[in-house]
């Protein structure tokens, strides 16, 4: 036997670390082991609510941030304007014009209408007072005229269209007085915004996809 007075307690520790190796102490790792997995439930449930709030504030803030650039408050989002048709000739009586819309607005449409590309480019050219970065459509409207002139720019008017006016069930028949072809625009109201559509063309191929691209680009609106 040895006689070392220490022997016995170390080998008292060394059989108990032994012992919790090969038998644990259970209760303790039990409580150990829920600590930790109620840890990590409450980090998986709190992960998962960051991620569903996250999900229902994005459509949310892409709104606002859309009705920002929109220039209005998305909860109270602009409806559809009805337009009414135009059933008495003095509804229209006086001046309109558009807004000064691009160059490509104008293009855009004329292409929409069936034109080419360079019909289009063409048609912003010297038919429209151009080229311009920019036109506007004005419309005077008299008791038995019609006259369509454009602005390119900062230029002055220069007219296009002068004919004769009738209305007859909210379409407006005109006559060129130059050359004597026939032009019909479909005419609806709101305020003080006029939409017109055009109904028929006698001028040509050519002529109409400039009425079309002339009067359906922007809407018109009241000056006097």
């Amino acid at each position: 036997m040895s006689t070392d007075p220490h022997l016995d307690h170390r080998l008292r520790a060394g059989l108990a670390n032994a012992a919790e190796k090969v038998d644990p102490p259970v209760p303790y790792l039990l409580e150990k082991a829920h600590v930790r997995g109620h840890r990590r439930i409450v980090v998986r449930r709190t992960a998962t609510a960051i991620a569903l709030l996250a999900v229902v504030a994005l459509p949310v803030a892409f709104g606002v941030v859309a009705s920002k650039l929109g220039g209005r408050d998305a909860t109270h989002p602009t409806q559809p304007v009805a337009y009414q048709p135009v059933r008495d000739p003095a509804q229209i009586l006086g001046t309109w014009e558009t807004d000064a819309l691009p160059a490509a607005a104008w293009m855009s449409m004329y292409q929409r209408a069936g034109g080419t590309a360079e019909a289009a480019s063409n048609f912003v050219g010297t038919p429209m007072n151009g080229p311009a970065r920019a036109y506007r459509v004005l419309i005077k409207v008299t008791q038995d005229g019609w006259v369509t002139s454009v602005i390119a720019d900062s230029k002055a008017a220069r007219e296009g269209w002068n004919g004769s006016s009738v209305l007859v069930n909210s379409v407006v028949k005109s006559i060129d007085r130059r050359y004597g072809c026939q032009a019909s625009y479909r005419l609806g109201i709101a305020g003080s915004d006029l939409r017109v559509v055009i109904a028929g063309d006698t001028c040509g191929g050519s002529d109409l996809l400039s009425q079309r691209a002339i009067y359906e680009t922007g809407i018109f609106h009241r000056v006097s």
